[in-house]
């Protein structure tokens, strides 16, 4: 299927969601699987197809995190209204079915006979991630609940990320002890520019429409940091420790010089930390610079 997705019967939207929420997780999810789980067969393809659209499978049909989230969030209809975005993007900024019926068939190569399944899938899915409210997709307060889901995740990321760095120096792993030191700081940068929707991220290049782990996917390392530097978030004394940090990672990264020593590493790990204190009294900047080399 090309274009947006579709399923041919509406309520096996909220039947998949179901089956995502409450059934025993495939290893691969293929239409015969779901037709065992209770879709009809003849909208089984379409089905799958959503799925992957939402990205809730691989193109593989292997369940993936939005699978997970989705499953275990105690917020699902935040988890699902990141997954129509990245499915329906261009649909939410429309006023009615009008509109999102002209974007449809600018968008996408849809049939126009299939264009009002590709509404009321849309419909379906936006009625479940705005917990049951006539509302569109684009209700400011449950959009602010997604920020905040992704500050959340984001700040234990890095937390969960410092805590590998520091195990990778316990164990003279220098190269990932530094990999996961920089992610960890760049977990925490973003959830630092989150503000709006992460709207800075999306005002720079033409990424409108899309989901957050998707737009912070496209932001490299460079990038990152002159965002920071453009939200005043760091200042250019920052922004030059930020450049040496960066390419001391891509150096670990992509090993062609010899690995930095156990010294070097814990230096560096206790500047991500100093790194770390600027940008907010996150956890992690209540670690003396003692505490690493101590490891």
């Amino acid at each position: 299927m090309s274009g947006m997705p579709y399923v041919r019967d509406a309520r096996d939207v909220r039947r998949v969601l179901r089956l995502v929420e409450r059934g025993t997780m495939p290893s691969t999810v293929t239409a015969r699987h779901l037709v065992a789980n209770g879709i009809p067969q003849d909208d089984a393809d379409c089905v799958r197809e959503l799925l992957e659209s939402l990205e809730f499978v691989t193109a593989a049909g292997v369940p993936t995190s939005v699978w997970v989230g989705y499953r275990e969030s105690d917020d699902r209809s935040s988890v699902l209204a990141e997954a129509l975005r990245t499915a329906f993007g261009p649909l939410l900024d429309a006023a009615d079915d009008d509109a999102r019926a002209r974007v449809i068939a600018q968008v996408g190569d849809v049939r126009p006979e299939d264009v009002p399944s590709v509404l009321s899938t849309f419909t379906a899915l936006c009625e479940l991630s705005d917990d049951g409210t006539d509302s569109p997709v684009a209700a400011t307060a449950r959009q602010r609940r997604a920020v905040v889901s992704h500050i959340s995740r984001l700040l234990q990321t890095s937390i969960a990320e410092f805590e590998t760095a520091r195990v990778c120096l316990q164990h003279d792993l220098t190269r990932p002890a530094i990999v996961a030191a920089w992610n960890s700081l760049a977990a925490l940068a973003f959830a630092h520019l989150a503000d709006d929707d992460f709207a800075i991220l999306r005002t720079s290049g033409r990424r409108a429409g899309l989901g957050a782990d998707e737009l912070m996917r496209r932001v490299d390392g460079a990038e990152l940091i002159e965002l920071l530097v453009v939200a005043e978030r760091v200042g250019g004394d920052d922004r030059v420790v930020l450049e040496r940090l960066l390419a001391e990672r891509d150096e670990c990264a992509h090993p062609v010089p010899p690995a930095p020593d156990r010294d070097q590493t814990a230096a560096y790990l206790n500047a991500v930390l100093a790194q770390a204190s600027q940008l907010t009294e996150h956890p992690l900047a209540h670690h003396g610079p003692g505490d690493v080399s101590d490891a």
